[in-house]
């Protein structure tokens, strides 16, 4: 049974490309697929639509490799041939000139998700000591307020932010999952998720400082506009 093409945020493509600048890549193409997919999609779009030749296409990666950063240490040429192995741009009939393509959609699609009204979902996960100070109790209503669906759940004296999510079969709710997973590492602040048929179960809290801090509610309100 096909699933469809992958479906990838443009806000968490973002976020993973900045963290492939940073971790290094190279000096081949990332390991992981979906690096390489959203590695291909930043340099596509960086190509704009016009068609053109050899030579202007590898100056045009060459500059967009440089405006990445050097630690990602891809040449043009690998580049260039990944682009077109993997559809994100074609090869015209004359075989010397180049424009960008969407065949690439029937394995991968880059989709804007709608921001939810929550304005939490704009806000970033800030880097959370072992000495931070966990939210008061007004803190933890106040927030859970704008978060209708969540409630939070102690466990072994540690309270957690938990929804449900439900979904139509098993191929849904692991799809969800992923994309989870992928905002959680986009943000570097990881929940427990429990994924079973037709439903997916999220908890969020701080390990670092065994409780509730706002970067997990900002990751609920991130979660729910998964759904969007």
């Amino acid at each position: 049974m096909s699933l469809g093409p992958e479906r990838i945020p443009l806000d968490v493509a973002a976020s993973r490309l900045r963290a492939l600048a940073s971790g290094g890549v190279g000096p081949g193409l990332p390991r992981k697929r979906k690096d390489q997919w959203i590695l291909l999609h930043a340099a596509a779009r960086s190509l704009g639509e016009k068609t053109l030749d050899e030579k202007s296409l590898n100056e045009r990666l060459k500059t967009w490799l440089a405006s990445v950063g050097p630690r990602v240490e891809v040449d043009h040429v690998t580049l260039r041939r990944a682009l077109v192995d993997d559809r994100f741009v074609e090869r015209e009939a004359n075989g010397a000139s180049y424009r960008r393509s969407r065949a690439h959609e029937d394995h991968v699609v880059f989709e804007e998700v709608a921001m939810a009204s929550n304005p939490l979902v704009g806000e970033r996960c800030v880097a959370c000591r072992p000495d931070a100070p966990r939210l008061s109790k007004e803190e933890v209503a106040k927030l859970s307020s704008t978060l209708p669906g969540w409630k939070v759940e102690e466990v072994e004296a540690v309270p957690r932010l938990v929804r449900v999510y439900k979904f139509r079969d098993f191929a849904e709710a692991i799809a969800f999952t992923n994309r989870v997973g992928e905002i959680a590492e986009a943000e570097d602040h990881h929940p427990a998720l429990l994924t079973e048929w037709g439903r997916v179960t999220v908890s969020w809290w701080t390990h670092a400082i065994g409780g509730l801090h706002r970067n997990d509610f900002i990751m609920a309100a991130k979660t729910d506009s998964l759904l969007s």
